[in-house]
């Protein structure tokens, strides 16, 4: 089972979507593609380990 992250209001529905949890593009099934949310860190450098899968008609 994948484990889920966030809730993304895709359609502006009012209404969230789930989008699984993902660490690479490989993660991914056919259409999707990786999203990713990168954190500054302190020296220098940037920390991108929060991933997702997203339909890639977005």
């Amino acid at each position: 089972m994948p484990v889920l992250r966030g809730s993304v209001d895709l359609g502006g529905t009012g209404h969230g979507t789930c989008l699984r949890y993902a660490r690479a593009r490989s993660d991914c099934g056919a259409g999707e593609e990786l999203g990713f949310i990168g954190y500054p860190l302190a020296g220098g450098g940037d920390d991108r380990t929060t991933g997702w899968c997203y339909p890639d008609s977005l």
